[in-house]
C-alpha cells in the first residue's frame, strides 16, 4: 500500500481512506497500519460514498456475497464489521437496525475531500488528491456484477471531474497569459487521456502562443502516429488545418484568436472528408519533409455530422431497456445508466473499422454530456466488441438500465 501525503488530512480525524489511485487506509499520525484485506476495503468504499450515509445489511450482502446463503453471508458481514471496529475504534462503524454507516468525522475520505474541493473551486487541492482512477487495480473476488458496475461508474465520474478541473485551470492560466502553466496543464491532461485530439489541439495552440510552433508540429506528428498505431484512426482535420497554417504563416498562427476553435465534443477522432479534401498536401504531418506526399486516404462523401445522425438512429433502433419487452413507451423504465456497444463495421473493407471506432467514441462522448445519465466508459465498452451474450445478459452483467448497439 503506497502512502502519499497531499498535505495534512482534516484535523481531529484518526484515519484517512485513500480510494483514488491505489487504495489504502492511513493514520493521520503518519504510521502505516496493517494492510486492509480486499473485502474490508470494498465495504469501506461502499460506505464512504453512500448517499445518504449508510447501506442496509441486505444491500451489502447482495453486493459483496451474492452467491452465499444468507446466514453465511450475514455471518461474514458481521465478522468484517467486528474486525474493522477493532482496527478503527468502536464508534467508526455505526449500526442502527439493518443500517450500517461510516462516521466521516473520524475517517477522512479522499473522494469526499476531492468533491468538496471542486465545490469550493479549490482546483489545485482537488488535483493533488487525485492520485489515479477510483480503486485503481482493485478487484474483489466473488463480488457481484452490480459492485463491479458501481466501481466502473464511480471511476468514470471521478475521471470526468478530474479532467474538467485540469481544463478549467489551464483555461484560467491562458486567460492570465501564463503560457508555461497552461502548457504544463494541457500536457497533464493529455497524459491522462492520450487519445483526446481536442486536448492535443489546445496544447498545440498553447505552444504556438508561447512561441514554439516547431514543437506544436512535432506534437501533431506524434499524435498522428498514436491514433494510427493504437486506434486505427486518422488525424482530425482541425489539427491538419492548424499545421498547414503554421507552415504557411507561423506569425499569423501565433496571433491570439487565429487558431481554429477546438471541437466542443470531448474528443475529436473522425474527420469531415469535405474539409479534409480542401487542406493542402503540406498539411500532412506524418512525413519528415513538408513536401512529402500524404498517405493515401479514402474520402468520405458524407459529412461527419450526417454520419453520426444516421448511426444514432440505427443505434437507437437497437436499444435494449431493462424492462418488459413490447410494453408501451410510457411503461418503459427510466434510463439512468447506459452501455454503448462498439459499433459494428458491416462494410467489406476492414479499413472502415476506424470510422466505427470513432463514431462509437463520439456517441459515448455526447451521451456523457447528459448530467442525469451515467455512461459506462469506453474501455469497458470495447470489451464487448466480440461479445456473444444477449443484450439483456450484458445489461445484467454491467448493472445498467440500457444497452445500445448499432452498425
Amino acid at each position: 500500500m503506497d502512502r502519499i501525503s497531499v498535505g495534512p488530512p482534516d484535523s481531529g480525524r484518526t484515519y484517512f481512506l485513500r480510494l483514488l489511485g491505489s487504495p489504502g487506509l492511513e493514520t493521520t499520525e503518519g504510521a502505516r497500519p496493517e494492510p486492509v484485506p480486499r473485502r474490508r476495503l470494498a465495504l469501506l468504499a461502499l460506505l464512504a460514498l453512500a448517499d445518504p450515509p449508510g447501506l442496509t445489511r441486505d444491500k451489502l450482502i447482495g453486493l459483496l456475497w451474492p452467491d452465499r446463503p444468507e446466514p453465511s453471508a450475514r455471518h461474514s458481514l458481521a465478522d468484517i464489521v467486528y474486525r474493522l471496529r477493532l482496527t478503527l475504534g468502536d464508534g467508526v462503524l455505526a449500526s442502527e437496525g439493518e443500517l450500517i454507516s461510516l462516521d466521516r468525522a473520524v475517517v477522512g475520505i479522499d473522494c469526499i475531500t476531492f468533491q468538496d474541493a471542486l465545490t469550493d473551486d479549490d482546483l489545485p487541492t482537488a488535483l493533488a488528491l487525485y492520485r489515479g482512477p477510483f480503486l485503481d487495480g482493485f478487484h474483489c473476488p466473488s463480488a457481484s456484477r452490480e459492485f463491479e458496475a458501481w466501481v466502473d461508474r464511480e471511476r468514470t465520474r471521478f475521471e470526468q471531474s478530474y479532467e474538467e478541473a485540469i481544463e478549467r485551470l489551464a483555461e484560467a492560466a491562458e486567460a492570465c497569459a501564463d503560457s508555461v502553466e497552461a502548457i504544463g496543464l494541457w500536457r497533464r491532461l493529455l497524459r491522462h487521456d492520450p487519445a483526446n485530439s481536442r486536448v492535443v489541439l489546445r496544447l498545440m495552440q498553447a505552444l504556438v502562443r508561447a512561441g514554439d510552433p516547431a514543437n506544436a508540429i512535432q506534437l501533431a506528428r506524434e499524435h498522428e502516429d498514436y491514433l494510427a498505431g493504437q486506434l486505427a484512426l486518422e488525424l482530425p482535420v482541425e489539427i491538419r488545418r492548424f499545421v498547414a497554417e503554421l507552415r504557411h504563416d507561423p506569425v499569423s498562427a501565433a496571433a491570439p484568436g487565429t487558431a481554429p476553435a477546438p471541437d466542443a465534443r470531448p474528443s475529436v477522432h473522425a474527420t469531415d472528408s469535405r474539409h479534409a479534401a480542401a487542406v493542402p498536401d503540406t498539411a500532412g504531418v506524418s512525413a519528415g519533409d513538408d513536401q512529402a506526399p500524404r498517405r493515401s486516404r479514402r474520402r468520405r462523401p458524407m459529412p461527419l455530422f450526417v454520419g453520426i445522425a444516421a448511426i444514432s438512429v440505427l443505434a437507437l433502433a437497437a436499444l435494449y431497456l431493462g424492462g418488459s419487452p413490447g410494453g408501451r413507451s410510457d411503461d418503459l423504465p427510466a434510463v439512468r445508466s447506459i452501455l454503448v456497444l462498439p459499433l459494428a463495421n458491416l462494410s467489406a473493407d476492414e479499413d472502415d473499422l476506424y470510422l466505427a471506432n470513432g463514431l462509437t467514441d463520439a456517441l459515448i462522448g455526447e451521451l456523457g454530456r447528459i448530467g442525469a445519465l451515467e455512461v459506462i466508459s469506453r474501455t469497458t465498452a470495447m470489451q464487448y466488441r466480440e461479445a456473444t451474450q444477449s443484450l439483456p445478459q450484458i445489461a445484467e452483467e454491467r448493472g445498467v438500465d440500457a444497452v445500445m448497439e448499432g452498425s
